[in-house]
């Protein structure tokens, strides 16, 4: 299989606009149509620019060449033989979609240039030949190497890994990597909450130890519990970047899961956190009130690089 081959002229006794990028054949031979599109049409671009356009040239040259049956690219060009333009365009294009990316998107651009460039300076000169040669030139500047889709996000936690926080994060789990029995309470707690609820950052960080909240429903025969969240005015943010919510003068009720790990482990996160303060208190900042080292979105010291959790 012959390869077409690239070359750079530089002898003294050539003009300059032929001294340069260069598509040329097994022999050494330049190639016609690529020379008329590179000197010709296009001498008065720079050299880098005109190297640019000779790599595209004779990747398009190449790739005829490797088409089964080979294409003689030049003579299609002359011709004109607009089905074989299209077969060698077509599977560029295709050889390119592989491989999809930035280079391959400007090198299907060039190569779609040169043939339709050339085929305009070559006069084609029969109305209907000049109206499909209008219709292919439009069908494949539209077509372009599209780049691969990202895969989709995951957008729920698998329930298997959803069991594995769980056991990692529960108070008296051995696996729980927590020191004290407040802080494994605090963690738990911030845990479920964003698992069971979403809460924003600024949400679960502003949440008040009256915002868990329940009482007796008739209808169900049970205790309901929910989440009141909202900026409650008698607290003070000591925290260098203070909390804050979406929107600042709404309230939010959202109920809280029925069950009795969540219903256990949030009215025991409570009484641990915050039981017996009558002073108005942060739900997750009091356990650091006494240092005044409340609970940031920076939260690297309460949250290990094991877990890997950042609010």
């Amino acid at each position: 299989m012959q390869f077409i081959r690239s070359q750079r002229l530089g002898a003294q006794q050539l003009p300059a606009i032929l001294t340069g990028p260069v598509v040329t054949d097994a022999l050494g031979i330049p190639r016609y149509a690529a020379t008329i599109w590179i000197d010709f049409l296009h001498g008065d671009l720079a050299p880098q620019t005109r190297a640019t356009y000779r790599r595209a040239a004779a990747a398009l040259y190449d790739h005829a060449e490797q088409c089964a049956p080979a294409v003689d690219l030049d003579l299609a060009l002359l011709s004109p033989d607009l089905s074989e333009i299209e077969r060698v365009l077509s599977a560029f294009l295709l050889s390119l979609q592989i491989r999809s990316g930035i280079a391959t998107s400007s090198q299907w651009r060039l190569a779609r240039s040169f043939v339709f460039d050339f085929l305009r300076f070559s006069e084609v000169n029969t109305d209907t030949m000049r109206k499909r040669l209008l219709e292919i030139e439009q069908r494949f500047r539209r077509l372009r190497p599209q780049a691969p889709r990202p895969p989709a996000p995951v957008r729920a936690l698998p329930a298997e890994v959803v069991e594995d926080l769980y056991d990692i994060f529960h108070p008296g789990s051995e696996r729980n990597p927590y020191r004290t029995e407040p802080i494994r309470w605090r963690n738990f707690t911030i845990f479920m909450l964003l698992l069971h609820l979403g809460l924003r950052a600024g949400e679960l960080l502003s949440l008040a130890a009256g915002a868990v909240k329940g009482e007796f429903s008739h209808v169900d025969g049970a205790e309901a519990f929910w989440v009141d969240v909202e900026i409650d005015d008698q607290l003070v943010d000591q925290r260098a970047r203070p909390a804050s919510l979406k929107n600042a003068n709404a309230i939010r009720q959202l109920p809280l899961p029925r069950g009795p790990i969540v219903d256990k482990a949030l009215r025991r996160s409570v009484s641990k956190i915050c039981g017996g303060i009558s002073r108005p208190c942060h739900l997750l900042g009091e356990l650091a009130y006494e240092s005044g080292n409340f609970l940031r979105r920076s939260s690297e010291e309460f949250f290990p690089g094991t877990v890997g959790f950042d609010l």
